[in-house]
């Protein structure tokens, strides 16, 4: 998904939306589109309200579906983006975020739970807002930040901890729901939900790479870590 509208990102006049800062000569988002197209059938790909860029540079792609957002939420545009699709099940990412994470294994493990959610936890430190969710022995997530209870409370049964790599898996009815009730945020409101009501799993990618480049001071490490970003996404025949 790229529907961002990089405001974080202001403050340095970049004059140009996340998905498209280039790495190694490409916009991101096409390193991003690619390594996804080696594991999943069709891409979606929620873009900026008036954003030709886009066209420009996915739409010759055909399985790639381009579909232009309304900036009133991550979770509005993501049904939006669904109704196109014709699956049960909806791979989720960020299009600021870069991890080094294995699809077939993470799709694997979101197998052995059914109909219910997955995302993928980093237990790395060095990211932002990290050990943010709390997870049981059963890979239940149990808490998360945004679940509105005190930051200091104990976490309850946890077993480890990991940060949101920006990669979930949601059955595609969920996501209409929450689209039709009106939620937003998929950070604030779904995945607290889901929570709460025990139907989030997540997928431990331990310590492997991340980087979430939607803010001023870790823009200049996609820079630094470019080499690492196109091992990662680099297509292969």
């Amino acid at each position: 998904m790229a529907a961002g509208l990089g405001t974080r990102l202001d403050e340095l006049h970049i004059g140009i939306l996340k998905p498209l800062i280039p790495v190694k000569g490409r916009p991101f988002l096409w390193w991003l589109v690619n390594w996804l197209l080696g594991s999943v059938d069709v891409v979606c790909v929620v873009t900026t309200k008036g954003c030709s860029e886009f066209h420009n540079l996915l739409g010759d792609l055909p399985q790639v579906i381009l579909v232009e957002g309304t900036a009133r939420g991550t979770s509005v545009d993501l049904t939006l983006g669904v109704r196109h699709l014709q699956t049960d099940t909806v791979l989720v990412c960020n299009a600021d975020t870069v991890v080094d994470l294995s699809l077939k294994s993470l799709l694997l493990f979101h197998g052995t739970h059914g109909e219910k959610a997955t995302i993928a936890l980093s237990q790395r430190t060095d990211v932002q807002n990290p050990n943010s969710f709390a997870v049981d022995q059963t890979h239940l997530v149990v808490r998360s930040l945004e679940d509105g209870l005190p930051r200091d409370s104990i976490y309850e049964g946890a077993n480890w901890y990991g940060a949101s790599t920006g990669v979930f898996i949601l059955p595609r009815y969920l996501l209409i729901d929450f689209g039709e009730k009106s939620m937003r945020s998929v950070e604030q409101e779904v995945l607290p939900l889901l929570i709460k009501n025990n139907f989030l799993f997540a997928f431990d990618n331990e310590s492997r790479f991340v980087l979430d480049y939607g803010t001023p001071e870790r823009l200049c490490l996609l820079r630094r870590y470019e080499e690492i970003i196109v091992k990662i996404l680099e297509p292969h025949s």
